[in-house]
């Protein structure tokens, strides 16, 4: 994984930053002990200092996702070295519910990406339209996931909703966790994870409520 220091990250060393990426520690011990760490091609530990627009290279773990090609392209709208924005259609599923299954976005994701390692950060349901995060490296990932658990990562969604009277702008704030009836859906839940929605604004149309 290499990548250019910003300079919000000046004077730091490569410890400090990937600590508040929140990286684990066992990752930042692999890190520190692979001695593959380097900072402008040149040798670097974690504890190396750096400057704004200097070049990091971390080494990334060996793994591979699982999913099966799908000879299928995927629609990428940005891709670099360690993650890919996909736009997942209506009617497709993000992921796989067993290794055989060929015809999930992630599925067309590993054929278009040609890379051995994808792994989306979040979901979207079936038939929900919307960009992915996939992140292309086990290190990005952890990064990523442990983003979203602090909602550093915040995601917009536009609805229609069926009403004959506006909704005014409001905020739900109430855990979400499985549907004990429904497998594949979740619900309002006393047990399940926090969620927060803003609902900003909304307009009358044809079907409803935008």
């Amino acid at each position: 994984m290499k990548f250019e220091i910003p300079s919000k990250y000046n004077a730091l060393t490569l410890r400090e930053i990937f600590q508040s990426l929140h990286l684990p520690k066992k990752d930042l011990h692999n890190l520190n002990m692979s001695k593959e760490i380097t900072l402008n091609g040149e040798a670097a530990t974690l504890m190396t200092k750096v400057q704004t627009g200097d070049i990091a290279y971390i080494p990334t773990p060996e793994e591979k996702s699982n999913y099966v090609p799908s000879y299928r392209f995927a629609q990428i709208y940005f891709e670099d070295d360690d993650i890919a924005i996909v736009m997942k259609p209506k009617g497709v599923k993000t992921h796989p519910n067993d290794l055989k299954e060929s015809n999930t976005l992630m599925n067309h994701v590993i054929y278009t990406i040609k890379s051995d390692y994808v792994e989306p950060i979040h979901r979207l349901d079936q038939e929900t339209v919307g960009l992915l995060i996939v992140a292309k490296n086990p290190l990005m990932k952890k990064i990523l996931d442990r983003m979203l658990e602090e909602n550093e990562i915040n995601r917009i969604y536009k609805a229609n909703v069926h009403s004959l009277l506006p909704i005014k702008p409001q905020t739900i704030d109430k855990p979400i966790g499985k549907d004990k009836f429904h497998s594949n859906r979740r619900r309002v839940s006393p047990t399940g994870q926090r969620a927060i929605t803003h609902i900003l604004s909304s307009k009358m149309v044809k079907e409803g409520v935008l």
